[in-house]
């Protein structure tokens, strides 16, 4: 079986611009993406992902996920989910009973499986 997992954009982000400024976190995100290649566990990344990584990057979509995410796909660590309304109204529902942001809870309402916004919970 193999696990789905979603990772937040900061950590994808953080490991790819060697943000130090929190060298633990720095450092448990590297270790928490070079489990992909060792582990079972495949990426799961949406529309929503990768419009944010390209906002913040200045990078257009096509490149973060052609070039940014490439390492994955190659590795037959990635999968891609699209965001239905459906989706995005049980998302909605899912933040308001626990108080999430709505993006985060778009994502884990997308059955990627597990929502990590610090990689260190998964320790």
């Amino acid at each position: 079986m193999v696990i789905k997992l979603y990772v937040d954009s900061n950590v994808l982000l953080t490991v790819w611009f060697e943000k130090r400024d929190r060298i633990d976190f720095f450092e448990a995100s590297v270790d928490l993406l070079e489990g992909f290649y060792i582990c079972r566990f495949l990426l799961v990344f949406s529309d929503v992902i990768t419009r944010e990584i390209s906002k913040i990057t200045g990078l257009d979509m096509q490149t973060v996920e052609n070039v940014l995410l490439r390492r994955f796909r190659e590795a037959g660590k990635l999968e891609k989910v699209t965001v239905t309304h459906v989706a995005a109204n049980e998302a909605t529902h899912l933040a308001s009973i626990h108080g999430i942001h709505r993006i985060d809870a778009l994502h884990a309402a997308r059955g990627a499986g597990i929502k990590v916004k610090d990689p260190r919970n998964l320790v």
